[in-house]
């Protein structure tokens, strides 16, 4: 999820997702349920955990959804673990662009989580993975024209879909089934 999303706020989504399918959210730490305090490393511990439980209970290929912040948290997960597509919605291009674009220098290299999506795409792009970016041009919180730098950057592992009306925070709900859609392109196994 994006920056104070909690896990169990996506359930309801699911109604327009494949049934076919298990879904599996995860709090950050010190969000939700969930205990401790959100950095890079202690989300991926949280991830990695989760998607040891998954593997242990289920034999489908693993597919990844994030929003905003949680895009960044997906692409790291798919760079530790094999993905076969990845849906991200308003995904930033680095956390250090988006502190340039909310502060401004010099208060953005006060910036302590790094998270790069360009750099972690750059990993992904030699690997058998599906990326699928939705971004509302209505997004106040991340520019779309970082989605659309991303696209161009890797023409050829990101499918980009950019939605006219759709702002940063009902993105999700309000396109719920074009992300469902998009995460059930596969078939299960």
């Amino acid at each position: 999820g994006g920056n104070a999303a909690r896990a169990l706020g996506y359930a309801p989504l699911t109604q327009d997702w494949d049934e076919r399918w298990g879904y599996l959210f995860v709090d950050y730490p010190g969000y939700g349920a969930s205990a401790g305090k959100p950095s890079p490393r202690a989300i991926d511990a949280a991830v990695d955990a989760a998607i040891a439980v998954w593997r242990d209970e289920c034999e489908a290929p693993l597919s990844a959804f994030g929003h905003s912040i949680g895009g960044a948290v997906v692409l790291r997960a798919a760079v530790r673990h094999e993905m076969k597509e990845i849906v991200l919605v308003s995904p930033f291009t680095s956390m250090m662009a988006m502190a340039r674009h909310a502060v401004g220098w010099p208060l953005c290299e006060l910036l302590r989580h790094r998270f790069d999506n360009v750099e972690a795409l750059r990993s992904l792009a030699a690997r058998p993975v599906k990326v699928v970016v939705f971004h509302g041009v209505q997004d106040a919180q991340v520019p779309v024209q970082m989605s659309r730098d991303l696209a161009a950057q890797f023409p050829d592992l990101i499918r980009y879909h950019e939605l006219r009306y759709a702002d940063h925070n009902g993105i999700v709900s309000n396109y719920a089934h074009k992300i469902g859609a998009a995460m059930s392109a596969i078939e299960p196994q």
